[in-house]
């Protein structure tokens, strides 16, 4: 329930990060701004090269061992982590104005491509200590260290961009990423026992993190390269091809679209990803396969509803009416979405498992789709391609990911999971296939939400949500009831 509360916060905060942008810059603005980030999260994701999951793993396995072998392997790893990102950030200023013609079709652009590429080394420092804390099962701290910077940086975002306007927006890329930095560094020293935070004083760097690190470079750097660049890549052509405006406005279904994913989404793979990551039997993984699959279709479902029902005024309220040409593009974006939140739920446990060379096979079909749907439109289709390769995509990564673990662990649907996917699959067509903007389609909307809340929500769902609110909000009684 923590995690959660936290992911809700750190949506809220985005949203409230958006609407600055968008009132303040306008579509264009926006675009332009999206693009920055997505750059910057693509450097931050792909040069640790796959590692940041070695070090999930390893931490998550071995954190109680001697104090002496998890220094060393913290050290090392944040050598190495330092190490490439300064090397690959020099190489990056000396190419930066190729990047600028790529990232935002100007070459003349190039200095604001300099504050996010300067915030790079940053972000990978900061994955590692989130990853320290991640693996330990510390939920309430690693949200701190979501919540926190999010929360610093929205004053100063609103001041930058007010006075700066998109040079404004590429400074506070760099100023985040250095204060994300440094609340994960404090909040993972928190977190250490005493034993640790002194052997780290007198830590060396040893071959066995390094071993160990890469083993896991070659299966794991394709996968998380193709999940950050094939959306990167997407929207830069559109940049290309339709220009920035354009882009703005994909960009205002596409953050919607991952924010309100994020929450439940991010929440679950905090508590199954480390869990996961210990000894399992194939049935105890199907046990914890099917508990994210219901958890992902109740909370991503319902979202996914709500926000058809809504579309026009969830574009007005989160962006501006400039941004009212995105509520056409909700439909299959949020068909898409299903398909993503199940889809997630079911790809967790190859990592965990071992099963690097086949993810990345799956991957690769999936994204292989994507580019052939999105590549095979016209040039001036390419923003309404992006949200039909998006649907066609995850409906592949789904079906291939649940054919490949059936022959691998005997999985299957629970049955009441596969009834909740069928239903909510024909609530979402229904809502997408519904016009927009009339009361009485707002109202068969309304029904549609309260047939899928009657069949898919158990009354355990209910009291599962229930009393976590009541042990979040009234600790003192729900510890009382325990030791009863």
């Amino acid at each position: 329930m923590v995690v959660g509360l936290s992911f809700v916060a750190n949506a809220v905060i985005a949203i409230a990060r958006n609407k600055v942008l968008a009132v303040l810059l306008g579509p264009r603005g926006v675009g332009f701004i999206a693009q920055l980030v997505g750059f910057q999260s693509l450097a931050s994701g792909v040069l640790p090269m796959g590692m940041q999951v070695g070090a999930l793993r390893f931490v998550a396995r071995h954190r109680d061992d001697e104090p002496e072998r998890m220094a060393s392997f913290l050290r090392t790893t944040a050598v190495l982590f330092v190490a490439i990102s300064l090397v690959s950030l020099l190489v990056c200023l000396v190419l930066v104005r190729p990047l600028s013609r790529w990232v935002l079709d100007d070459a003349a652009a190039w200095p604001f491509l300099v504050a996010p590429l300067l915030g790079v080394p940053f972000l990978v420092q900061a994955q590692l200590w989130q990853t320290f804390v991640q693996a330990g099962l510390d939920v309430k701290t690693y949200s701190k260290t979501l919540v926190v910077p999010a929360m610093i940086g929205l004053v100063p975002l609103l001041v930058l961009v007010a006075v700066w306007h998109e040079g404004g927006g590429a400074a506070h890329l760099l100023l985040a990423a250095i204060v994300t930095y440094a609340v994960a560094a404090v909040y993972a020293r928190r977190a250490m026992r005493p034993e640790l935070r002194a052997a780290l004083k007198t830590a060396r760097l040893g071959l066995e993190a390094a071993r160990y690190l890469g083993g896991f470079t070659a299966a794991n750097l394709p996968v998380i390269g193709l999940t950050l660049l094939v959306p990167f890549l997407v929207r830069t052509q559109i940049v290309h091809d339709r220009g920035m405006v354009a882009n703005g406005i994909y960009q205002a279904v596409f953050a919607i679209s991952s924010q309100y994913l994020s929450i439940p989404l991010n929440a679950i793979a905090t508590y199954a990803l480390p869990k996961m990551s210990q000894r399992m039997e194939h049935g105890e993984m199907n046990v914890e396969i099917n508990n994210s699959v219901h958890a992902s279709i109740l909370f991503a479902g319902g979202g996914i509803l709500a926000l058809l029902v809504c579309r026009d005024w969830v574009i007005r309220i989160l962006f501006s009416s400039e941004f009212l040409p995105a509520v056409a593009l909700f439909p299959l974006q949020m068909v898409g979405d299903l398909f993503r939140a199940v889809g997630f739920a079911i790809q967790q446990p190859l990592l965990p498992m071992g099963l690097l060379f086949p993810r990345f096979v799956l991957a690769l079909v999936q994204n292989a789709v994507f580019l052939g749907v999105f590549f095979a439109a016209p040039p001036e289709r390419r923003v309404e391609a992006a949200v039909l390769a998006h649907a066609a995509g995850w409906a592949t990564q789904l079906v291939t990911h649940y054919v490949f673990l059936r022959r691998v662990t005997g999985f299957r649907f629970s049955g009441h999971n596969g009834w909740m996917l069928l239903v909510s699959a024909g609530a979402v067509g229904c809502l997408a296939l519904t016009p927009v903007g009339t009361w009485a389609s707002r109202l068969g909307g309304v029904v549609v939400i309260g047939i899928w809340a009657a069949v898919c929500v158990r009354k355990s769902d209910v009291q599962f949500v229930w009393e976590r609110i009541r042990a979040r909000a009234l600790p003192g009684a729900a510890a009382q009831r325990g030791a009863e």
